[in-house]
């Protein structure tokens, strides 16, 4: 992980750059300003000592604000790396974005809404009124990157494509009075099991059933 920070090439009528975050983390890089400029060079990710800038705010307290940023960085490294999951510029975007708005209670918080949501690596899920699909990919939305589709395709039948908001697809519905998720992970053997007893007569089934006990 690579949090760095540097002044933006152009300069406001007070002689102020943006400061911009560069943040590097394995194949992605995120790229932003973070709100604050200064008129004075950026040496080890940190402000120069010099005049405050026109905000009236001295580099130790713009400083202050770069460090808080870092351990944020840091800190959501951690947590994906805990969790298995790896970081992608969306969602480095995202959590920059909440980590910034301040509506948050904790840090921690946002980096559950993030990193926690993240897909699991199974290919194969079982839906709450039975069918079996494997996940093909997920999707952004043209006009809101943020907005996550899952693509996934029916085992059984005419194996059509489908796509599905990812929020409503990790969510969970009522089935007589009990709350389920509505997909749910399983394995390839799980899943082939299915198709291959999907793919027997009755009374294949039960022959099979005869074996079996």
């Amino acid at each position: 992980m690579a949090a760095y920070f540097s002044t933006d090439s152009r300069r406001d009528k007070h002689g102020n750059a943006p400061i911009r975050l560069s943040w590097h983390c394995q194949d992605d890089r995120f790229q932003t300003t973070i709100g604050l400029s200064t008129k004075y060079i950026i040496s080890n990710n940190r402000v120069k000592d010099g005049n405050d800038n026109f905000k009236n705010m001295t580099p130790k307290e713009i400083n202050v604000i770069l460090e808080r940023i870092e351990k944020f960085i840091y800190s959501c490294e951690a947590y994906a790396l805990e969790k298995g999951v790896k970081l992608k510029n969306g969602m480095m975007r995202g959590l920059f974005k909440d980590y910034k708005s301040m509506r948050f209670t904790c840090e921690k918080e946002v980096m559950e809404r993030w990193i926690k949501s993240t897909p699991s690596n199974s290919l194969y899920w079982h839906k709450v009124d039975g069918e079996f699909y494997k996940k093909l990919c997920e999707a952004a939305d043209s006009v809101d990157n943020e907005k996550l589709y899952v693509i996934f395709q029916e085992l059984f039948g005419h194996s059509r494509i489908f796509s599905m908001p990812k929020d409503e697809f990790e969510g969970h519905v009522e089935l007589k009075g009990e709350k389920k998720k509505l997909f749910v992970e399983v394995s390839e053997d799980e899943a082939l099991a299915a198709w291959y007893m999907r793919d027997l007569g009755d009374n294949q089934l039960q022959e099979l059933h005869k074996v079996c006990k």
